[in-house]
């Protein structure tokens, strides 16, 4: 049974049908990272969807028209994986298997703490300022990070993919 057929079955065992045809969504950039599969270098393709999501951010705080503003979202939740998934796959290369697992609950702790205190900051500042102006500057700034990363080059090389050793033939026989 191929895995889509397994989460699609466990998303309706635990949650019901709603939930597995919400999951799949056309806006869902899921299937399209796993169809696509990214560029060669995973960092390549964190950095172009950095630049996606950064421009998307800055539409969100320019554009006056509702159905641009969900397109920007709808284009932020498809660019969204092609950040994610490249991590994932690189922390699965890299990391030993048997501390794998205490990696992702790090990751996990770090990415569920930053969501309230991120709210802690940005909500009392949206009442002192305008929200648009936020977003344009979170937006630059992620442009901007984007734009720096490709200038780092032991950091784009963790985006290569990891080769097996190759090994030595025997030169005697």
């Amino acid at each position: 049974m191929p895995a889509g057929d397994v989460s699609r079955r466990l998303l309706h065992l635990e949650h019901g049908q709603h939930v597995a045809r919400r999951a799949l969504e056309p806006g869902d950039g899921r299937p399209h990272v796993a169809a696509w599969g990214g560029f060669d270098s995973r960092m390549r393709t964190r950095v172009v969807s950095n630049l996606i999501m950064g421009a998307c951010t800055v539409a969100l705080g320019v554009v006056p028209h509702l159905g641009v503003y969900l397109a920007a979202m709808g284009i932020f939740g498809v660019a969204l994986p092609l950040y994610n998934t490249p991590a994932t796959v690189m922390l699965q290369e890299r990391v030993e298997p048997a501390y794998l697992g205490r990696v992702f609950s790090v990751m996990t702790m770090l990415s569920t703490a930053l969501m309230p205190l991120s709210m802690l900051l940005f909500g009392p500042l949206a009442e002192a300022v305008s929200i648009e102006p936020l977003l344009q500057i979170t937006g630059v700034l992620v442009i901007f990070l984007g734009l720096l990363a490709p200038l780092h080059r032991r950091l784009m090389s963790f985006g290569e993919p990891k080769r097996p050793p190759v090994e030595s033939q025997d030169l005697a026989s």
